[in-house]
């Protein structure tokens, strides 16, 4: 099975978006990743750390603010990391990487963690198109 199917069946299994209606949304205003190994849908948002919380996202971004995290909607491989697969074709890198994890009675647990962070545990340098900005520190 491909990785995009793979991340399909997920997606149909767990969310009462359709997979096309989200891939749709993507193609417009997020970012998609796809190979046979790998396959990943982002988006650009605001992360209030304090708060734990996405406040701004394309949809809700009125005020001008700079978006300050990736986030990470649906992800799948099949023998790569997709979070290192992540960094490296990223446009730009944020402070933060963002994602979701289901887990015992909670839905969307968001997870945040650094970028720097991340690239370091993957051992991952900055990627090629994103040499010009600095690593930033550990949460």
């Amino acid at each position: 099975m491909l990785a995009w199917e793979i991340a399909r069946q997920w997606q149909e299994a767990n969310c009462m978006t359709p997979f096309e209606e989200l891939l749709g949304w993507h193609l417009s205003g997020g970012l998609i990743y796809s190979t046979k190994d790998c396959f990943l849908l982002a988006q650009e948002v605001t992360w209030d750390p304090g708060q734990k919380a996405i406040v701004e996202s394309r949809e809700s971004r009125v005020d001008g603010q700079q978006p300050n995290a990736w986030f990470v909607e649906l992800a799948a491989a099949t023998c790569h990391n997709p979070i290192k697969e992540f960094l490296r074709f990223a446009t730009q890198p944020h402070e933060f990487v963002l994602w979701c994890r289901q887990s015992k009675g909670r839905k969307h647990d968001i997870h945040a963690y650094k970028w720097a962070h991340l690239a370091r545990r993957v051992n991952l340098s900055p990627s090629p198109l994103c040499a010009s900005a600095p690593l930033r520190e550990n949460l």
